[in-house]
């Protein structure tokens, strides 16, 4: 077991604890983890988590949170093409994860890691092929250092 899935399930239910009653989700290779695996990606190196832009004064309290529960969580400027915005950028166990501000709405679906529920993206199938096209079948860590080379992601496809 790598040690992205020993202790990353901690910094998620840090997270959860942190951001009840707002709106997020799991994305990236993190809800690539809860919808194919049911658990995080061995050979994944952080946790991506994204929060509705509507809650982005509480990104301060979220990071008092995760501190106040042994993470090290910070809020960080960011500029972007479309601006300025911020993301927290969070350590548990050495593991590193962020939380992003994106459009989201209100409506998700639930998926397991490691048997606890989380929220994912409405029909994360469909969000999962915007990401990364075949996303069904793994790929090895060689193949996925590979493709991460040969091509840029494009995080800003499906708005999460």
């Amino acid at each position: 077991m790598g040690w992205i899935r020993e202790n990353g399930l901690g910094w998620l239910t840090r997270a959860k604890e942190c951001m009840e009653g707002l709106d997020w989700c799991l994305v990236l290779g993190t809800c690539l983890g809860a919808v194919r695996e049911g658990d995080l990606i061995e050979y994944d190196f952080d946790i991506d988590v994204a929060l509705d832009k509507k809650h982005a004064d509480e990104m301060d309290r979220i990071a008092k949170c995760l501190t106040s529960k042994g993470c090290s969580a910070s809020v960080i400027p960011w500029t972007t093409k479309k601006g300025k915005t911020k993301f927290i950028q969070n350590y548990y166990m050495k593991v590193p994860g962020h939380i992003m501000l994106r459009n989201l709405g209100d409506k998700f679906e639930t998926r397991k890691v490691q048997g606890v529920d989380f929220p994912v993206p409405v029909n994360p199938e469909k969000y999962l092929e915007a990401v990364y096209g075949k996303w069904k079948v793994p790929l090895t860590v060689r193949q996925w250092n590979r493709e991460k080379k040969r091509k840029k992601w494009d995080k800003n496809k499906w708005g999460v």
